[in-house]
């Protein structure tokens, strides 16, 4: 519920195939001693169904829908692999919307990286500091109809 509660801030996300999305995408601390840290881009995740802003039907909202009838008959076409979303951003959106030439393996990943690592350095002084130590944090990513990140 808190990534509903976050998104409806974004008053014009934007839509893959007429459905809201976000980016999961990992930050794994591998140590602590010294920081080593590795950024993986991750997924798309898809709604099951159709944007409408004004439903208050959950699944026109939110990613993660686990619990919904749909989902097993959908998962294969709500999770998109980084490629697809980069091809599919270069066929629908470069032109029209004067993105650079893929947008989704450049811009959006080092902004994607800037995000997770000013939060890493936000909480870094609440991790342990052990030899061993290690940590893998999830973080998902919303775009406006803007391209803002």
């Amino acid at each position: 519920v808190l990534k509903y509660c976050s998104d409806r801030y974004i008053q014009q996300p934007l839509l893959l195939e007429g459905k809201k999305f976000d980016v999961r995408s990992y930050l794994h601390i591998a140590c602590t001693v010294p920081y080593v840290l590795f950024f993986a881009q991750g997924y798309v995740q898809l709604t099951c169904v159709n944007y409408d802003a004004a439903s208050d039907d959950l699944t026109v909202h939110l990613t993660n829908q686990a619990n919904y009838s749909l989902y097993s008959q959908l998962k294969d076409e709500r999770v998109w692999r980084m490629e697809h979303f980069n091809s599919y951003s270069n066929e629908k959106f470069r032109k029209t919307n004067g993105l650079p030439k893929d947008w989704v393996f450049t811009v959006f990943t080092e902004r994607m990286q800037q995000i997770m690592v000013q939060c890493f350095l936000a909480a870094k002084h609440k991790l342990d500091r052990k030899l061993g130590y290690f940590d893998l944090i999830g973080s998902d990513f919303l775009i406006d109809e803007n391209f803002k990140v």
